[in-house]
């Protein structure tokens, strides 16, 4: 289950638009265990909500522990 971030009220109504680029751990039965971010531009607009909704996706697991980075854009 890996729904995408909301865009941000904020964000849409000031017209912004960016990346986020994060970097996942995966537990090996599936929970996410740690999410950082590594690059986002603009700065901080878009970070808390990739974070908060990426801290709530679950995969099934397949026995070992996982890091994936993903790109989020919003446009």
């Amino acid at each position: 289950s890996t729904p995408a971030p909301e865009y941000p009220a904020s964000a849409q109504k000031a017209g912004k638009k960016g990346q986020v680029v994060a970097e996942i751990t995966i537990s090996p039965e599936g929970d996410v265990t740690d999410v950082r971010i590594v690059n986002s531009s603009p700065p901080f607009v878009f970070d808390k909500t990739v974070l908060t909704t990426v801290k709530r996706w679950k995969f099934r697991g397949n026995g070992e522990s996982t890091t994936i980075r993903r790109t989020f854009a919003f446009n």
